[in-house]
C-alpha cells in the first residue's frame, strides 16, 4: 500500500477528518514514514480526489502552539452554475 493509499485510508476510517496528531500517531505505530512526508502526501490525495469532485479542506485551530488541533477533512468541491443574463451572456457562478 502506498503512502497516499493509507492516508486515503486514514481519512475513511475516520470518517473523512484527521488531525495532524492523528496522522503523527497512526503513522508512527504502522512504521511508515508518512508523517516526515504528509504535506506531499495531502497533496497526492488531493489531485486523486480532484478527479472525484472532492478536495481536502484545512481548518487551522492551533490551540497554545500546538498544531495538532488543525484538521483536514474530506469536502465535496462546489458545483458551478451556468445560466443566462437578461443581456444574453452567459454567466459562471460557484456557489
Amino acid at each position: 500500500m502506498t503512502q497516499t493509499q493509507l492516508l486515503r485510508a486514514m481519512f475513511e476510517a475516520r470518517g473523512g477528518r484527521l488531525t495532524l496528531g492523528e496522522i503523527l500517531t497512526l503513522s508512527e505505530s504502522m512504521k511508515t514514514y508518512l508523517a516526515a512526508s504528509y504535506r506531499q502526501r495531502l497533496t497526492d490525495l488531493k489531485r486523486e480526489l480532484n478527479i472525484e469532485g472532492k478536495t481536502i479542506v484545512c481548518y487551522p485551530n492551533h490551540k497554545d502552539g500546538h498544531k495538532s488541533e488543525t484538521y483536514w477533512q474530506i469536502e465535496d468541491l462546489p458545483k458551478p452554475t451556468v445560466y443566462a443574463e437578461p443581456s444574453g451572456q452567459m454567466a459562471f457562478v460557484i456557489r
